[in-house]
């Protein structure tokens, strides 16, 4: 195994260039320093083979990556090696975003946070993946580099299935980018732990509304834990768009977030008691975000 340490991203993707295919990427370390010795016996077997040795690449030397700037839109940009406890207490993201500072804070206990990174968190690509579902429900994106170029990707769009993300084997998430809120627009998050797993995810919503002229506006929904991957519940988000939320609304609400969570990662059993669950958070997570939207209030939202 070899062990590098760039000091900038042109560095890093130098690296990345050289050793593709055998190069992981080291931020935070909380999940891949736990598996470590699987990977590592898994890639001893293939290097056996192939001759190429196990190549981690530690970007926590890197200052683009550690940076919280705020654009002169009012778009945040947040480096990859960022930690979850650095994001969820910036100043700018709690007033802006604070429904993804809410995901943030429950991402995992205190020690946990602030070692974790935003960059390890989405490309660890688990399906109870708090930060991920809020991303996606303000449409954020991620900004992945090489030495050929870079690319912007909505965070929707880069987990592909468990553990695996669209990025290829010499690209850098260099920054997850924020847009700037639009007016009346809010977002909340809400979740329930495991049980038999201390901070786990059980099942977790996101939701980002606007409300225009008492009625709402637009509106994403993201679900995390209920099915393989964190995903957006684009048909349950539809219900609530040119409505308040009144009783028969949230009704329509509650049935297609349930009909959202996918079987397969549970027994039938438990995926009936997530998608139970997952209705009620995701109504609870609504009544939040409409609450905190400019000209959301009381009205409609009992």
């Amino acid at each position: 195994m070899e062990y590098l340490a760039p000091t900038s991203i042109v560095e890093a993707l130098s690296s990345l260039h050289q050793h593709r295919g055998s190069a992981r990427v080291l931020a935070g370390g909380t999940d891949m320093l736990a598996g470590l010795n699987d990977i590592s016996t898994v890639h001893s077997n293939a290097e056996k083979q192939s001759g190429a040795t196990l190549v981690l690449v530690d970007i926590k030397r890197v200052p683009e990556l550690r940076s919280i700037t705020v654009r002169a839109d009012g778009a945040l940009v947040l480096g990859a090696a960022v930690t979850c406890q650095e994001a969820a207490t910036h100043p700018a993201i709690q007033k802006c975003w604070p429904g993804f500072a809410e995901a943030l804070a429950a991402s995992g206990p205190a020690q946990i946070r602030s070692r974790s990174t935003l960059g390890g968190k989405l490309c660890q690509a688990a399906g109870a993946a708090d930060v991920a579902a809020a991303l996606m429900a303000i449409d954020a994106c991620c900004r992945v580099v090489s030495v050929s170029g870079e690319r912007l990707i909505p965070v929707s769009e880069l987990i592909l299935s468990p553990g695996r993300t669209c990025l290829r084997a010499d690209e850098l998430l260099s920054s997850i980018e924020l847009p700037a809120p639009r007016a009346a627009m809010a977002d909340a998050y809400a979740k329930v732990s495991s049980r038999s797993s201390l901070g786990k995810t059980y099942a977790g919503v996101a939701v980002a509304l606007t409300v225009k002229e008492g009625r709402i506006d637009s509106c994403r929904v993201a679900l995390a834990a209920v099915s393989l991957v964190p995903a957006l519940a684009e048909r349950a988000a539809s219900m609530l768009i040119g409505n308040r939320l009144e009783p028969d609304v949230l009704a329509r609400f509650r049935r297609q977030i349930a009909g959202a969570c996918r079987a397969g990662v549970d027994s039938q059993q438990t995926a009936d008691h997530k998608a139970h669950v997952a209705s009620e958070l995701a109504i609870s997570a609504a009544r939040v975000a409409w609450q905190r939207s400019a000209g959301g209030g009381s009205e409609g939202s009992r």
